[in-house]
């Protein structure tokens, strides 16, 4: 919940506008480098994955078979492409950013990451000009979901589908536990300057980054000592305490363990409203993340009559000219939370959205797993309110290949309606903006609340209420256009099935492997594994050793889910049978 100090009413602060300005700048501002010492990050072992890489790499151990949070670069061009001068441009790409040739090899089922030198490849070439080649389509489709090697392979792979002497489709796909969508408007700029100095046959004039992502993620750490870490706990409290999660009607009843599947759908709202969305942001000095804030509390509590709820969401957490050519996974997950209640109007509610905005990011220097275990000690919320809404906007534009000499061709167009993907909340909306011109949207919907019918209702509602916000930026809420449909209904909550008692060996097994991975004494069988002090990462280190002691992959969902000791060990005896 927003809590202004004293001194910061009446008038934004000087702190205030510098977080408002870091927010809103341009993606690559032309200060010059920062001029402090920089240590750099021993190369002798493994590396820590910084807290969002151990968090994105936890969620790839909960959907093993997902690609989806990759970020496959697929662009066809028509022209003389230069394959010898793409392949240098790569090659520089690679040689200039460790994260492209980092591995993520485990040790006790828990990751580090090792950089590997620089070694000359040469990018994949696929021949389709040929007769009985397989359609293009398919082949896209097939290269974007090829899976990475993480523990032994490259995170970046380069390709290109020769299609004609002059008819080529270039794929870039780089892991996400590599890079971030900033990280890709970076490596898309650079290959490109990089490819054009090559067809000139001279060297490239790039400057060396300023960090690795590595040598960053180490200092992140070094940062947190525990009084910093005490004091962002203590404050995570005062925002955060007492946050609930919201019933929201459904067209389904909720499960009790959480849904890993989504419905997801990509639209555009219209240049009308994009226009009126930013120029309404921009007179009540609220930036268009605000102005969307604002617009998802007015839908949710529409919706549900709930006044006071979280909304998660994902920040490009770069901090100083450092960053800003860094590719890597940089990003910070923000958890905000807008109180509004006693029906305001949308002008009100965009002066609070922009201060919980501001203070969500001020204190985003917590990690995101502690936030979950702060407000949810035990894993058993369900739902949790950390896991309801999302909203991030990107303020980079999407991916494209501008190549010098060649101009760019249609691709395939993909096959309209809901597409499948995995679970990141109840309801998660995606902004893509560019500074101007229309804005292209993702929603993503759970599947087991959600039909996929429902996709385009939601859609349908929130440019409505949108739309009739722009338009009225005085109205109350309770006056903006919204009709709820009837199929949502509220429904009862779902009651847990019991796991079963174990096997008195299988539980006395579990029991001490629970006490080795966590430094724990005479381990029950009722005791929460949470509660004990485990994290997700303990959770990972305890599946592997599960694996080599009972020969089972239980996974990380079912550590979570099963929460108790006993609960792990039933879990163990089902994967056995």
């Amino acid at each position: 919940m927003v809590r202004i100090p004293a001194g910061r009413r009446g008038g934004p602060g000087e702190k205030r506008n510098i977080l408002r300005r870091l927010f809103s700048r341009r993606l690559f501002s032309r200060r010059p480098a920062d001029r402090e010492t920089r240590e750099t990050a021993d190369r002798d072992g493994p590396l820590p994955l910084s807290f969002d890489q151990e968090r994105m790499w936890l969620v790839d151990r909960l959907f093993p078979a997902s690609v989806a949070d990759d970020e496959p670069v697929v662009a066809r061009v028509r022209g003389p492409l230069n394959i010898p001068a793409l392949d240098a441009a790569v090659g520089v790409a690679a040689s200039r950013h460790e994260s492209l040739r980092t591995r993520f090899p485990l040790r006790d089922g828990a990751p580090g990451q090792v950089v590997d030198p620089y070694t000359p490849a040469r990018i994949r070439i696929l021949d389709l000009a040929g007769p009985g080649a397989p359609p293009l389509a398919a082949v896209v489709a097939q290269e974007r979901a090829r899976p990475f090697a993480l523990e032994s392979g490259s995170p970046f792979r380069a390709g290109v589908l020769r299609l004609a002497p002059e008819d080529h489709v270039i794929l870039l796909s780089v892991h996400h536990l590599s890079a971030d969508l900033w990280s890709i408007a970076v490596l898309l700029e650079e290959l490109s300057s990089a490819y054009s100095s090559a067809c000139a046959g001279r060297p490239h004039r790039l400057q060396p980054p300023l960090g690795q992502p590595a040598e960053l993620g180490r200092r992140q750490r070094r940062r947190l000592t525990p009084a910093r870490m005490s004091a962002l706990r203590e404050r995570c409290r005062d925002r955060l305490g007492g946050v609930r999660p919201v019933d929201l009607p459904s067209d389904r009843p909720r499960r009790a363990l959480p849904n890993l599947g989504s419905h997801s759908r990509e639209s555009v709202l219209d240049h009308e409203l994009s226009t009126g969305l930013r120029r309404l942001g921009a007179a009540e000095a609220v930036t268009l993340f605000g102005t969307l804030l604002a617009g998802l509390h007015a839908l949710i509590s529409r919706w549900s009559g709930a006044a006071d709820f979280a909304v998660v969401s994902v920040s490009a957490g770069r901090h100083g000219s450092e960053t800003e050519r860094t590719v890597g996974l940089l990003t910070e997950c923000l958890v905000l939370r807008l109180s509004a209640p006693g029906d305001p109007t949308f002008r009100e509610l965009l002066a609070a959205a922009r201060d919980s905005a501001l203070d969500a990011f001020d204190a985003a220097k917590l990690p995101f797993a502690e936030v979950v275990a702060l407000l949810d000690p035990a894993r058993n919320r369900e739902p949790s309110p950390l896991r309801q809404f999302g909203l991030s906007v990107h303020n980079v534009p999407r991916a494209k290949t501008p190549l010098p000499g060649l101009a760019p061709a249609a691709l395939p167009e993909p096959e309209p309606g809901a597409s499948a993907g995995r679970s990141e909340a109840d309801l998660w909306l995606e902004v893509f903006d560019s500074g101007h011109g229309e804005l292209p949207i993702r929603l993503q919907l759970d599947d087991v609340l959600f039909a996929p019918a429902s996709l385009p209702l939601v859609e349908q509602l929130l440019v409505a209420l949108l739309r009739d916000a722009v338009a009225r930026p005085e109205a109350r809420i309770s006056e903006l256009a919204f009709e709820r449909p009837a199929r949502w209904r509220t429904h009862a909550p779902a009651r847990p099935e019991p796991a079963g008692k174990p096997a008195p060996s299988t539980a006395a097994g579990v029991a001490e492997l629970v006490g080795e991975v966590l430094g724990a004494r005479n381990v029950a069988g009722d005791d929460n594994f949470f509660r004990l002090g485990g994290t997700s990462m303990d959770a990972a280190r305890l599946a592997s050793r599960v694996q080599r002691r009972f020969g089972v992959e239980i996974g990380l969902y079912a550590i979570a889910t099963a929460r108790t000791v006993d609960g792990i060990a039933a879990a163990v005896e089902r994967e056995s049978r």
